[in-house]
Order: C-alpha cells, then sequence, then structure tokens
C-alpha cells in the first residue's frame, strides 16, 4: 500500500486525526504533493497563471459553447473537471436573474461576457495542465495504490479523479461533515458534496442496525449523543441563545426558509433548474407570500462574509433589497435574518424549506418534517418532505396538505439515520475512528458495520446518561420529544 495526499491545505491532523494515526501507527507510506502549493486556493481565479496557461488558452479560444462543453483532454472531460470550481467564481456575479444551470447554458453565458470568458478559458486550461500534472507525477512514481482527495469540487481534485481512475487506482473522497467531529471517508471518484453514498438506497440498506429492540435503542441514544456534540466551525452562535418571537401574529404560524451560501459546492452539486440560489428564494418566498397567509422567515448563511470570492453578506442583502420593494402587506410578514442561531428559530416555525441545507436534518431533530427541494443525500429516508418548487408544493402548503411535525414513526427513521451516518458511514474523531479507515483502506467496497464501531456497552450507558442528563438540563430543547401528543402526529 502506498498512498498519494495531493495537498496540505485540507490533509492535516486538524481536520482528519484518525488517518493520520492510522498511518503512523500502521507505518503506512504515503507522499504528499506540495510542489503547486500556490495553484490550491484559486478558487476559479487563474489569471496569475495566464502566462503558463496561454499556449492551453490559445487552442481553447476558437472552440464555440458546444466545443467547448464536449472537449476533452486525454480522454478526460474537461467542463467535468472544471464546472463546480468555476461556479464558485462566476454564481457571485450570476446573482441578476434566473437562467438554466446545464453545461451548454453555463458556457454561453460566460463566453459571452468578457471577463467570465477569460475566466473560464484559464479554468480550463488549468483542468488540462492539472491533468498533465497528475499523469506526470503517477508516471514518475508507478507505486501508488490509494490516492486520497479532498472534496472532488476543485479542479486540481477533480482532475487527480480522473487520473487516478485511468490508472486503476483505489481512489477516496474526504470532506468534513457538519457536525464538525465526523468526516466523510467514501472510495468514490466523483465530488461528495450533497451527493454522500448514503443516498445510494442500496448502499443505505447495506448499513444494517442491531435487530434486538434494547440494543438499537442504545444505538439510537449513541447517535444522539454524537449530535448534539456537534461544533459547527462555520457558524459561531450559540445553539442555546434565545432568540425574540419573529412576529406578533403567532398565531398564523410561519414558514422557515434556510439559505446557503450561494457559490458553495454543496448548491453547486445541487441539481437546481436555475443558476441562482437568490432567484430561487425570490420565487418560493414569493410565491408562500401570496398564495398562503403564513409569515416567512428567511435565514442567510453567516459563512458567505468568508467563503472565498464573497466575502460579504451577499444573499442577506439581496434579499434585503428585495424584500423592502414588496408590498406593505406581505413584507410586514416576511423577516430576513442572518446571526440567530436556527435551533432559537425552530419554536416560532412551522415548516422549514431549504435546498439541500444540512441545517434541514437540525430542523428534522427538533421535530420538523423538513422540505427538501435540492434532491439532498439525507431525502428519501422517511423523515423528510422530498419535493420540487412548484405550484403544487405551494398549493399543498397553503391547504395544509403537508404534515409540518414527524410521526414518532418518521422520528425513529431520524434516529436510524443517525445511526448509518454518525455512527457507522462517517468517521468520527472517537477511538474507532483509525481502525474504521484503516478497514476501508484494506478492503475494497466495504459496507460499514456495528462490530467495526467498537461500541461498547459501559458507552451506551454513559449515552444513556448524557442524553438524560441534558433533557433535565435543557428540558425546552427535548420538548418535542418528550411531549409527543404535542408535537408528533400519531404513527
Amino acid at each position: 500500500m502506498r498512498i498519494l495526499i495531493p495537498d496540505t491545505w485540507h490533509f492535516h491532523r486538524r481536520n482528519f486525526a484518525p488517518l493520520y494515526d492510522h498511518l503512523a501507527a500502521a507505518q503506512v507510506p504515503f507522499d504528499v504533493e506540495r510542489t503547486r502549493r500556490a495553484w490550491w486556493k484559486s478558487h476559479g481565479d487563474y489569471g496569475r497563471f495566464a502566462r503558463r496557461l496561454r499556449h492551453h488558452v490559445e487552442r481553447l479560444n476558437p472552440l464555440s459553447p458546444s466545443e467547448l462543453v464536449a472537449s476533452q483532454h486525454n480522454d478526460i472531460s474537461l467542463m467535468a473537471v472544471v464546472r463546480s470550481e468555476f461556479l464558485c467564481r462566476a454564481l457571485p456575479r450570476w446573482i441578476a436573474g434566473a437562467g438554466p444551470r446545464d453545461d451548454l447554458a453555463l458556457a454561453e453565458r460566460a463566453l459571452g461576457n468578457e471577463t467570465d470568458r477569460s475566466e473560464l478559458l484559464l479554468c480550463f486550461a488549468a483542468a488540462i495542465d492539472w491533468i498533465d500534472f497528475w499523469r506526470s507525477k503517477l508516471d514518475r512514481t508507478p507505486a501508488f495504490t490509494h490516492v486520497l482527495v479532498f472534496s472532488g469540487s476543485y479542479i486540481y481534485t477533480r482532475a487527480l479523479q480522473e487520473v487516478a481512475q485511468r490508472r486503476g487506482l483505489r481512489i477516496f473522497t474526504l470532506e468534513s461533515f457538519f457536525t464538525g467531529n465526523d468526516f466523510y471517508f467514501e472510495e468514490r471518484a466523483t465530488a461528495i458534496s450533497n451527493r454522500s453514498q448514503l443516498s445510494v438506497p442500496d448502499y443505505y440498506r447495506r448499513l444494517v442496525l442491531p435487530d434486538e429492540r434494547d440494543q438499537l435503542d442504545r444505538w439510537r441514544a449513541e447517535a444522539q449523543t454524537r449530535f448534539r456534540a456537534k461544533r459547527n466551525k462555520n457558524v459561531r452562535a450559540s445553539p442555546s441563545a434565545v432568540v425574540a418571537p419573529p412576529f406578533r401574529a403567532a398565531d398564523r404560524g410561519a414558514i422557515l426558509v434556510l439559505g446557503q451560501v450561494l457559490n458553495d459546492f454543496s448548491v453547486i452539486e445541487t441539481p437546481l433548474p436555475e443558476m441562482s440560489t437568490i432567484a430561487v428564494y425570490r420565487r418560493l418566498i414569493g410565491a408562500l407570500l401570496e398564495k398562503t397567509d403564513r409569515n416567512v422567515i428567511f435565514k442567510a448563511h453567516p459563512w458567505e462574509r468568508r467563503r472565498p470570492n464573497l466575502r460579504s453578506p451577499v444573499t442577506l442583502k439581496q434579499m434585503t433589497v428585495w424584500r423592502e420593494a414588496l408590498p406593505d402587506r406581505q413584507r410586514e410578514r416576511f423577516r430576513v435574518l442572518e446571526a440567530e442561531p436556527l435551533s432559537g428559530l425552530f419554536p416560532y416555525v412551522d415548516h422549514a424549506i431549504g435546498l439541500s441545507s444540512q441545517g434541514l436534518i437540525e430542523a428534522a431533530q427538533a421535530g420538523l418534517k423538513p422540505i427538501q427541494l435540492g434532491d439532498a443525500f439525507f431525502g428519501g429516508h422517511g423523515f423528510t418532505h422530498d419535493r420540487t418548487l412548484d405550484d403544487a408544493l405551494i398549493d399543498d402548503i397553503a391547504a395544509g396538505r403537508l404534515a409540518s411535525r414527524l410521526s414518532l414513526a418518521e422520528y425513529r427513521a431520524l434516529e436510524d439515520f443517525l445511526v448509518r451516518s454518525l455512527v457507522l458511514h462517517l468517521v468520527s474523531d472517537r477511538p474507532e475512528g483509525p481502525e474504521k479507515i484503516a478497514i476501508r483502506l484494506r478492503e475494497p467496497g466495504h459496507t460499514p458495520n456495528l462490530e467495526e464501531a467498537r461500541f461498547t456497552e459501559g458507552e451506551a450507558r454513559r449515552a444513556w446518561t448524557a442524553l438524560v442528563a441534558e433533557m433535565i438540563a435543557n428540558p425546552f430543547g427535548f420538548h418535542r420529544i418528550v411531549r409527543p401528543s404535542r408535537w408528533f402526529r400519531r404513527s
């Protein structure tokens, strides 16, 4: 076994301590690529490498949009390598109006503008350069058996996935989970954002839960303990902060719309019909205000203030300006928020709607039955409404045909999802983490099981104790669970 790691930007102990613990303990040889550090954080802006990439750009320049989309280098689709990182760069400029999101529409829009055209062609040229670089790297060091990449949405990582796949190497894609204590470690040669293997029904069924009821309950308690230990590094708001009621007319009910960072890969990898998420939010909220009598809260994501190519709360500003242009009666029923913690908003709302935001999992944990519109990886597992944004969705909300709360059976489905994801599928910073990695690196196509998680009876008792202690310390946070007659429909 010999492993290639393509950077030190994402690969370090702070992100993946269990990985480095295993590599050290098993003395696994690995090679870290460090020679192109300046390229890693380009985020779609390759202007400083224009001189080096010029000969590639000159070859690409005459191509039409359809020819560019179809172009390949060493039998690798360049658009497949480029798409996500280029959109990370371009979407902040493409917030005005809607527009189709397919590859041809992307190329046509970019080639029609001088700035976008230059950056798109440079991204394509960078993809060619990276493909050649990784091919040369693997030619010089033919002993590699495994490749690790982060995300798979960056040009340099996507190019490595494609090149390594053609060499028959085993490719593992890693990315942090929103809890902050866990990460994906999936054997795959595609981008992972919003596309976890947890979304694959056959794989999900192979994550087998205990047959014995008491044992299953203990595992559910362990999953709850891990969920409540989350420490999202991107959102610093205290989960116990108290939020004032957003509206006076509380009897009308409210709908929470969760916004995402507009150029985040979790949005880019979501199969939305439109280029701009802001256009989607406006169409959704406009329809809710027009066709229902509900109050509406839009929760912008504070990470836009630090996200590359943004560094500003763009979505917050755009939605605030749009709100001010609404008719008075609609404006009174609409709030735009950002800093408030999600947990503080859930008590005031009847529905939570989002594209692929993992905040919808938090909404389900709070007892709501979230509506997800982006084919999210956590959809289809029994605790979400899986819909598309159309008139039928708005009509169902207006008529009260969509359950707003989870039934007990649906909440059990959520708990089982948390067991399968947090305990079985993901790798955590707990003691079993290095062994999980060792098994997956060693066994192709391995499906995680309960035995390798090494969850002991003592840990089970501690999980129950921690859960009960938190219920006593924070009963408001658990009122949807301990008062099922109010917050859950009958199964």
